[in-house]
């Protein structure tokens, strides 16, 4: 985004996760939400000729249990006939094989397309032969393995027919042994024999009965009835083993006995239990059909006795002598529960020192430095323009802020004011925290709630020209705007889907939002598959989009970018696509089809882009994230060039996630899972390469 300066000041995780959760719920994609998938902007030296955009959060981690065992980003867990557990590792694209204790037996996987290697796996299940099937969700198959890792068959290609998939999570299986599957991005359930072959689907995107938004997690009961965690509807339903609607639970809401972003279900006899991943805790459904608190509050300390810390929950399950395991996904660790919710063990942890970035989530930039908010290490880390560590601002904590120390609590999104200070979305703090020019405190507002002053889980802050500050509050389903001294003017939005008007304007966890040369505020509302305009005053101007294909349809649109001409770009992430509108929402031309072949003239192939720019020349710059590429296309949307394909050598991508276009023409790319910045001119060519794995100076961690 450009502020009022000229400065460039962010490119910014589905469910999600994929994901993240953050996401919309393939956020993680990704949730976010999902996988996200973690997205970071790239670092440049000097202003950005002409950038703006949005970009999903996907929540990644790094994590070192003492046993030898390392997380990245945990996403699913299973267990056999003989206890041990299986971690669908999402970020490190592998399958962990644990003893009951948490020690390692044996890991298989790496980043790829071929048999054997994954792309972000979410899901996981343990048939009755003891074979594995794992989700490979960006790869939109399903692979299946011997318990030793040997890998036995492949199932599935990206798709809407029977069969086919589009970024699958949650596995189960019934008692003839026959594997369910969340075809998430389909927004349906499928039944394969366990031989693969297809049997049934059901389900269409939507609200009603029997329809679904991002479905994620399965789970049988011992009555054969089955159970989907319909994520963005923040609900759970209940079906017959024939796939008959049976009933509904839950509705949305942070308060007891409502959910948020549900991504688990996991079932005892006759006896639900949800993973309510974005209240961080884990509900019971009693006998009334409502949901009752069973274990967790939010924390990032260890557990002990009826006190369970959980940091975005993403799933768990039974083990044979009833105790629960939980992935407590951001808290980097899997904790045991005894069957009355009360702790008994855990295993995993992290951390990281100056210049090391634990799932960094969005960089700011002033003059020649660059601002990295470094979400899981709590903090902010200013860089040389070369990548040399600096400083840093910030340590873990919820107290109030002074000049001697800045706490900070998952922040997500930052920006400069005109001033060159430093305004900081503190997330899951629910509250906004400027910083001095020199890193020192100067400010702050918010606390958790609704009202003029309350948060929750605010994602992203913009400064218009006029140096008024709006809040992206985010899981508050609005934007609020502030004065330039903190005092509040407005609230604009509420939960909702229906079409948005003067009176009322309708959000759906928005995310992400930029403004036109009008001032207008651009809102990418991607759980409503659309996007919104905002006058500068606040009233609604207009919204476009819905959830589907064609010239209207959106499928999780992750980012939104404008060009000199007021023409809005979006970035339609699950349709692999970019569509062009007017600055009146008049639909003008979009290109992109799915495909991982070589792109030429007007065929243009995509694979899950995830951002897009403008650079100085009008050319559009696309992270083709799947597909391990940047493609550049002209101002016809014609293909430019192509360049990077699927490795770790120079010039080589392993799920790009952002880009960002310095003054004289160079590409700088946040080449997330090789945990580095790779710099190109605008020729496509490498000129170096910056940032490894790890914890020390210029080192990274899925960035």
């Amino acid at each position: 985004m450009l502020n009022s300066s000229g400065d460039f000041t962010r490119n910014s995780k589905l469910r999600h996760g994929a994901f993240m959760p953050k996401k919309t719920r393939l956020e993680k994609l990704s949730l976010l939400g999902i996988s996200m998938f973690v997205l970071l902007a790239g670092m440049i030296c000097a202003p950005l000729a002409s950038a703006a955009g949005a970009l999903s959060f996907i929540e990644s981690f790094d994590s070192f249990p003492s046993n030898g065992s390392s997380f990245n980003s945990p996403s699913a867990i299973a267990l056999d006939s003989s206890g041990n557990i299986y971690v669908a590792d999402q970020s490190n694209n592998r399958v962990l094989k644990l003893k009951s204790d948490g020690t390692m037996i044996t890991s298989w996987g790496s980043s790829g397309s071929a048999n054997g290697q994954f792309n972000a796996p979410q899901g996981i299940v343990v048939d009755l032969n003891n074979d594995i099937w794992v989700a490979d969700t960006n790869n939109h198959r399903l692979q299946k393995f011997a318990s030793d890792g040997t890998w036995l068959a492949t199932i599935g290609t990206l798709g809407s027919l029977n069969g086919q998939f589009s970024s699958p999570q949650g596995l189960a299986k019934d008692a003839a042994g026959n594997i369910w599957v969340a075809d998430t991005g389909n927004h349906r359930i499928q039944k394969l024999k366990n031989t693969g072959g297809w049997l049934a689907s059901f389900g269409s995107n939507g609200a009603g009965s029997g329809q679904f938004s991002y479905p994620r997690g399965l789970a049988f009961d011992s009555s054969g009835n089955f159970y989907v965690a319909d994520t963005s509807n923040n609900r759970v339903q209940k079906f017959s083993g024939a796939g008959a609607f049976i009933a509904s639970y839950g509705t949305y809401g942070t308060t007891a006995g409502k959910l948020n972003n549900p991504y688990g279900v996991f079932v005892t006899g006759t006896t639900l239990f949800v993973v309510d991943t974005y209240n961080h805790r884990i509900q019971k459904l009693n006998a009334t059909g409502g949901f009752a608190a069973f274990a967790g509050t939010y924390g990032t300390a260890a557990s002990s006795g009826s006190t369970i810390y959980l940091n975005y929950p993403r799933a768990a399950t039974f083990d044979a002598s009833g105790k629960i395991l939980v992935v407590d996904t951001n808290n980097n660790r899997i904790q045991r529960l005894n069957a009355g919710g009360t702790f008994d063990m855990s295993f995993g942890t992290a951390g990281g020192g100056n210049g090391g970035f634990n799932n960094p989530n969005d960089v700011a930039l002033k003059s020649n430095f660059a601002y990295v908010v470094d979400t899981y290490n709590h903090k902010i880390e200013k860089l040389n323009c070369d990548g040399t560590f600096l400083a840093s601002y910030g340590t873990y904590g919820t107290a109030a802020s002074s000049l001697g120390t800045i706490y900070l609590n998952y922040p997500k999104f930052a920006t400069f004011d005109a001033a060159g200070k430093l305004l900081i979305a503190d997330s899951s703090n629910n509250r906004i925290q400027r910083l001095n020019s020199d890193g020192t405190f100067d400010m702050s507002f918010g606390t958790a709630g609704g009202g003029n002053g309350g948060f929750n889980n605010p994602y992203d802050v913009a400064v218009d020209g006029s140096g008024r500050i709006f809040v992206i509050d985010t899981y508050n389903h609005n934007i609020k705007k502030y004065n330039s001294d903190f005092t509040y003017n407005a609230t604009y939005g509420t939960y909702g889907s229906a079409a948005s008007s003067l009176s009322t304007i309708y959000l759906n966890y928005p995310k992400f939002a930029t403004f036109d040369a009008a001032g207008k505020l651009v809102i990418a509302d991607s759980s409503n598959n659309r996007i919104q305009r905002l006058n500068s005053d606040g009233t609604f101007n207009l919204s476009f989009g819905s959830a589907g294909g064609g010239n209207g349809g959106f499928s999780n649109p992750y980012g939104v970018t404008i060009d000199s001409s007021g023409n809005i770009y979006v970035v339609d992430t699950y349709n692999h696509s970019i569509k062009k509108y007017s600055s009146a929402r008049t639909f003008i031309s979009s290109t992109g089809t799915y495909g991982t072949a070589a792109s030429s003239g007007s065929l243009i192939y995509l694979s899950y882009p995830k951002f897009a720019a403008i650079d100085a020349a009008g050319k559009l710059v696309i992270v083709d994230s799947s597909n391990n590429r940047i493609q550049r296309l002209k101002t016809d949307l014609t293909l430019d060039i192509s360049f990077g394909s699927s490795g770790s050598g120079n010039g080589q991508f392993n799920g790009p996630s952002a880009a960002a276009l310095d003054a004289s023409g160079n590409i700088w790319v946040v080449d997330t899972n090789n945990n580095r910045i790779q710099k190109f001119s605008g020729a496509g060519s490498w000129i170096g390469s910056y940032g490894a794995f790890g914890t020390g100076n210029a080192q990274f961690s899925s960035p």
